[in-house]
């Protein structure tokens, strides 16, 4: 199983995680460099081990820009959760008898924020359960219903995920691991048993939709992470490969094009052969 996982990592920083102490019995990783490094490591003593019980001082060399060279220190805070096969969806909140992970008690932080689980395809996949939504890779998670954001995305299998509930900022490293037949089925029933609590004790106010001020003018419309080191080889103007659909999280093969202009042609191109099947159904 170690051999499998280290194959399977793209991650550099799992890569050296794995090879200091092995990923194997880990679900994820989580990494905070902030101020509310300490309270996520306090409220989390459960989910760390030895090696990381303490905070750890990380410096960040950033001469761009500057007049002068400069180090910055951060405290950072890992948290390792156990994996277990049979456990099929992590809760992150603030509510101690119902999360897996506890998050800071902070303004627009929900009791139960939102939930991770390992889809059928071996992807974890994230859903919001928050009015006030989850921002996942610049992207905003909302609630679901006519006109709002997505509720529901897969986790970059390859990087770090960049999340922030309210203001609190953290990142989220995903462990591949074998996925479970039944986990789709069992995690998506409990998910729906989540939604409609936290629907049931929404409030309904003229001042409710004011107070998600998490919610974005505009909603990036990317709906694939491009797996770029697994790429094909071809010729031409555009690269080709491998890529994760972020809504259902099937693997698929995406088309990346170098300019504007090379784009501008496929899609006409597309458009003629859409525009002749229609004509060739309309003889037939």
């Amino acid at each position: 199983m170690t051999e499998r996982l280290v194959a399977g990592l793209k991650n550099q920083q799992l890569i050296a995680l794995q090879e200091e102490f092995g990923l194997s019995g880990i679900a994820f990783v989580i990494q905070c460099s902030n101020l509310l490094a300490a309270v996520l490591l306090q409220r989390n003593p459960s989910s760390t081990i030895p090696a990381y019980r303490e905070l750890e001082t990380i410096d960040i060399i950033d001469e761009e820009g500057r007049e002068t060279p400069c180090i910055d220190s951060n405290p950072t805070a890992w948290l390792f959760p156990r994996w277990k096969s049979q456990k099929v969806i992590y809760i992150f909140g603030t509510l101690a008898s119902r999360c897996d992970i506890l998050l800071p008690l902070e303004k627009f932080i929900s009791r139960r924020h939102f939930a991770i689980y390992l889809s059928h395809t071996g992807v974890w996949i994230m859903r919001n359960l928050s009015r006030y939504g989850t921002w996942v890779n610049g992207d905003l998670l909302g609630l679901p219903g006519s006109g709002q954001p997505a509720t529901e995305t897969t986790l970059n299998p390859d990087s770090a995920n960049e999340i922030r509930v309210g203001n609190f900022e953290f990142s989220l490293h995903p462990v591949p691991h074998v996925p479970m037949a039944y986990h789709n089925d069992a995690a998506i029933s409990l998910l729906l048993e989540l939604e409609a609590l936290s629907e049931s004790r929404r409030t309904t106010s003229a001042t409710e939709s004011a107070s998600a001020i998490y919610r974005p003018s505009n909603i990036r419309t990317e709906a694939y992470h491009y797996l770029h080191d697994r790429s094909f080889v071809v010729q031409g103007d555009f690269e080709v490969c491998a890529a994760i659909q972020k809504s259902s999280g099937q693997y698929c093969i995406a088309k990346i094009y170098a300019t504007r202009k090379a784009m501008d042609k496929a899609e006409a191109q597309y458009e003629m052969m859409l525009n002749f099947k229609v004509r060739r159904r309309s003889t037939t």
